[in-house]
C-alpha cells in the first residue's frame, strides 16, 4: 500500500502546524474548486427554489397540461413536459458543475488524465441526465396512477413505497446514472465493496436497507491512503452503521419528504386526477425540501463528530484519524478550511479544522440529535418526490 501523502504538502509537519494554531502556507488550505462549486449549489438551489415559488403564486403548473388526451393521457404527458423542462433548465448548472468549473480548476476525470475531456463529460452526462429524467417520468407516473385509481391520500403510501424501493436499488441506481462499478469484494464483519466511478472526488458510502448494509470505499483510496488509514475509513463507516447513525439518516430523510408531499395535499386540496395538481405539489415538496437544506445539515454534523469520538474510543490516534480526514479531503475538493458561518448553513460535513477545533473546544452534547448522511439521503429520496432540487446541490 502507498504509504505517500495524497498531497505533496501534507505531512506530518503540516498537520502538528494546523493542530497547534502554527504558521503555515495558506494556499495548502486554499479550495477555490469548493468555492466555485458551493456559489454554483447556492444559486441552483435558490433559482429552483424561487421558481417553484413564483409556480405556486402563478399557477404555472397549468402550462404543463396539453388539454386533450383525457386523464391519463393528459396527465402522463404534462408529467414528462414537467420533468423534460426541468432537466432542460439543468443544462447551464450541469455544465458548470460538471465541466467548466472542474476545468477552470484543473479537477480531472479519472480515466482521462492530463484534463477534463469535453467529448467523456459530454458522453457520460447525457447518459446520466437520460437516466435520471426516465426515473422522475418513472416515479411520477406510478404516483399519479395510484391517485388516479385509489383517490388523493393515495400519494403518501404511494410515495412511501417508492421511498422504501429507492433504498433498496440505491447501488444498482448508482450503477446505472453514475457509472459507479464494482472492483473488488473484500469479506468483513460487514460487506465491504471496491468501488470506481469516473470522478476522482467520488468517496463511496454506506447502501441498503437497515440491517443489511453494504459500505462502498473508492478504489482509488487503495492507492492513496496506507493500509492504516483506510482500515480507520472503513472502521468509521462501520461504526455509522453499529452506532445506528446511518439508519437514523433514512428515518430523518424519509419522512421528511413524506412531511413536504403532505403539506402539500393538505394545501392544495387536490382531487388526485391532474397532473397539474402532482406539479403543483411538487412545488410545495421542493420548497419544504429546501427549509430541510437548511436544518437537517446540523444533524449530520453532530453525527459525523459523533463518529469521530466513538473511532477514539476504539482506539486509533488522533494521528491517524487527522490523516484521514486530510487525504481523504484533498482527493474530493481539498477544503481543508472553512468559515464557520458558511458550514453551518450550507454544509452537512464539517470541514477538517473545524472538525477538530470542535472536539478539541468543546464537549459532545450526548443528548444532540444526530443523524448520518440526512441531507444527502433525503435529496437522493426526493426522486419520489418530484425531485426538483436532487441535482442541484453541489457541495
Amino acid at each position: 500500500m502507498n504509504e505517500a501523502p495524497v498531497h505533496p504538502e501534507i505531512n506530518k509537519t503540516v498537520t502538528t502546524q494546523l493542530w497547534t494554531n502554527q504558521s503555515y502556507n495558506n494556499e495548502l488550505f486554499s479550495a477555490p474548486h469548493a468555492e466555485a462549486r458551493l456559489y454554483l449549489g447556492m444559486a441552483s438551489v435558490g433559482l429552483w427554489t424561487i421558481l417553484c415559488g413564483l409556480g405556486l403564486f402563478l399557477n404555472l403548473e397549468n402550462l404543463f397540461s396539453p388539454g386533450f388526451g383525457g386523464v391519463w393521457i393528459e396527465g402522463f404527458s404534462a408529467l414528462a413536459a414537467f420533468h423534460f423542462i426541468h432537466a432542460l433548465c439543468s443544462v447551464p448548472m450541469d455544465f458548470l458543475g460538471g465541466y467548466f468549473i472542474p476545468k477552470r480548476y484543473q479537477r480531472e476525470y479519472r480515466k482521462h488524465a492530463g484534463s477534463v475531456s469535453f467529448r467523456a463529460f459530454l458522453g457520460h452526462w447525457m447518459a446520466a441526465a437520460s437516466r435520471d429524467l426516465l426515473v422522475l417520468i418513472f416515479t411520477s407516473g406510478i404516483l399519479l396512477t395510484g391517485t388516479i385509481l385509489l383517490g388523493p391520500w393515495a400519494l403518501i403510501p404511494g410515495s412511501s413505497l417508492l421511498l422504501i424501493l429507492a433504498i433498496f436499488i440505491q447501488p444498482q441506481l448508482a450503477a446505472w446514472i453514475g457509472s459507479i462499478h464494482q472492483s473488488e469484494t473484500t469479506s468483513t464483519d460487514l460487506k465491504v465493496k471496491f468501488t470506481e466511478a469516473n470522478d476522482p472526488a467520488y468517496s463511496g458510502g454506506i447502501t441498503g436497507w437497515p440491517g443489511r448494509e453494504t459500505i462502498l470505499i473508492p478504489e482509488l483510496w487503495k492507492s492513496r491512503l496506507s493500509s492504516e488509514t483506510l482500515e480507520a475509513a472503513i472502521q468509521r463507516r462501520e461504526l455509522a452503521i453499529r452506532s445506528g447513525l446511518r439508519s437514523r439518516g433514512i428515518w430523518v430523510a424519509a419522512p421528511w419528504n413524506l412531511m413536504g408531499l403532505t403539506l402539500g395535499l393538505v394545501v392544495t386540496s387536490w382531487d388526485g386526477l391532474s397532473a397539474a395538481g402532482l406539479i403543483r405539489i411538487y412545488f410545495i415538496s421542493t420548497i419544504w425540501q429546501f427549509i430541510g437544506l437548511l436544518l437537517l445539515p446540523t444533524l449530520n454534523r453532530n453525527a459525523v463528530r459523533t463518529l469521530e469520538s466513538g473511532m477514539k474510543s476504539k482506539g486509533y490516534s488522533e494521528n491517524v484519524l487527522t490523516n484521514l480526514n486530510l487525504q481523504t479531503a484533498c482527493l474530493q475538493d481539498g477544503e481543508i478550511r472553512r468559515s464557520k458561518w458558511v458550514e453551518a448553513i450550507f454544509h452537512p460535513l464539517p470541514s477538517v479544522e473545524n472538525r477538530e477545533c470542535k472536539e478539541q473546544n468543546t464537549s459532545s452534547n450526548a443528548s444532540s440529535l444526530r443523524a448520518w448522511h440526512v441531507v444527502r439521503m433525503m435529496l437522493y429520496l426526493s426522486i419520489t418526490c418530484g425531485g426538483i432540487l436532487h441535482r442541484a446541490v453541489h457541495c
